[in-house]
């Protein structure tokens, strides 16, 4: 596929929205909110609850930040879509709300990149073997939750590619497709509740596998047989 000239993109020396999506993380996600609401350049934090049946929703109201409460799951990809409907920002930064670790520095390492101009969208990989693996691919592969990009990057990505946990190897697809640039770093120290303890063994697994799944879809539908095409 032919590559596509670059929409005017420009970083600005501005603050930043936060979008956190969170499925049942109530005993977890403030721990998170904590750091990041903490934080000098963030200066709006929106939790969305996709469907969550447990205190996520009072935990986060608790802290003081803007929650979105989804009364069924709708899957990552469209609950950071309601998300950013919200944020007012011009620099989004997404966040699991199940991490451990994560730091001031790690964010910083991570806005900068972007609010600097030397990236459009710029990811943190979790110091754990089964993520570090992702130092010695190609960008357009990476998968993470902890990632800061530019507003019109995320409206380059059709509604239809962000379905799920597919929406992460679409941003990094269609930032590819316009030419934009984007990096990612090994956060250290920068961990997740495991799947498997939050939500019991089988529960946990198949999760897991539903998330790997979502993953090679998006490789195979848009990496290997191209078959969308670019909004507009």
């Amino acid at each position: 596929m032919g590559m596509h000239a670059a929409p005017h993109i420009t970083a600005k020396k501005t603050n930043v929205s936060a979008i956190v999506p969170a499925y049942n993380e109530g005993e977890r996600i403030q721990d998170v909110l904590r750091v990041v609401a903490s934080h000098p350049q963030i200066d709006e934090v929106i939790v969305v609850s996709d469907g969550s049946r447990d205190n996520t929703v009072a935990q986060a109201r608790a802290m003081g930040v803007s929650v979105i409460d989804i009364r069924r799951n709708v899957g990552k990809g469209e609950a950071m879509a309601r998300g950013v409907e919200k944020a007012k920002h011009g620099v989004i930064a997404f966040f699991d709300a199940d991490l451990i670790g994560l730091s001031h520095g790690m964010i910083d390492r991570m806005l900068d990149e972007v609010l600097s101009g030397r990236h459009d969208m710029f990811t943190l990989i979790r110091d754990r073997a089964s993520e570090t693996f992702q130092l010695r691919i190609a960008d357009a592969y990476v998968v993470g939750g902890e990632r800061a990009l530019l507003r019109e990057l995320w409206d380059l990505v059709p509604a239809r590619d962000r379905k799920g946990f597919q929406v992460e190897l679409a941003l990094n697809y269609y930032a590819g497709r316009h030419n934009l640039k984007i990096g990612s770093a090994l956060a250290p120290g920068l961990g997740q509740i495991a799947k498997e303890q939050k939500r019991g063994l089988v529960r946990g697994f198949g999760l897991r596998l539903m998330m790997t799944l979502d993953c090679l879809i998006a490789l195979g539908k848009l990496h290997i047989f191209g078959m969308r095409r670019l909004p507009g």
